[in-house]
């Protein structure tokens, strides 16, 4: 049977379709929206007033002990001036090197107890590589040769807070025990901050 040319010309319901959604303009692309960064809930708290220094005459030493031993200890340990200083202390050195690359510091312009500090450092990496690590079979635990370490930093510790102008009858003695703490803990075997500055210096 023949077809007639109408019916030949005409397309296909499916072709037709096809060219209608060519011919639709493709929509503008838009961009996703980013989520906006969540707000910190913690505002940034202000630095605390450094106290001016206390009449030494005034002072009294001792060897630090174990204080804080229960939550009603850190209660009040929280409401003491000491924590106030160590706190302004801590957040008086952070601001200090805001926007400040380690790069921008010239030694030769460091104050001179931080010269010293950083002296002491060095002499710590030469106990350091006095004290090597023994042999503990693959054990876990801390390496026995950090007491070993310890031991060397307790003998020089005298020495070394009289060159800081720590030279106060019992200051030097109360001060050891914080410059061993942090260090580590002798007994547990615990690194600690001091050590890190030791490897790092």
């Amino acid at each position: 049977m023949a077809l007639s040319d109408d019916v030949i010309s005409r397309p296909a319901p499916a072709v037709e379709m096809a060219n209608k959604q060519i011919r639709t303009p493709i929509p503008k692309l838009e961009p996703r929206r980013r989520s906006a960064a969540p707000s910190n809930p913690l505002p940034r708290p202000e630095t605390p007033a450094l106290p001016l220094p206390p009449d030494l005459s005034s002072l009294s030493f001792e060897t630090p002990s174990r204080r804080i031993l229960s939550p009603k200890d850190h209660e009040i340990f929280l409401a003491s001036p000491t924590y106030e200083l160590i706190l302004a202390f801590v957040f008086g050195l952070s601001e200090s090197v805001v926007d400040t690359p380690s790069s921008a510091v010239n030694l030769e312009d460091v104050n001179p107890p931080v010269k010293v500090i950083l002296n002491i450092l060095d002499r710590v990496e030469t106990l350091l590589s006095q004290s090597p690590p023994t042999e503990q079979g693959g054990s876990r635990f801390g390496n026995k040769a950090f007491r070993d370490f310890l031991d060397l930093i307790k003998a020089q510790a005298p020495e070394w807070h009289i060159e800081l102008g720590i030279d106060l009858s019992g200051a030097g003695e109360e001060a050891s025990t914080y410059l061993l703490q942090s260090f580590g803990n002798r007994m547990r075997i615990d690194y600690d901050i001091w050590r890190s500055c030791g490897e790092s210096s």
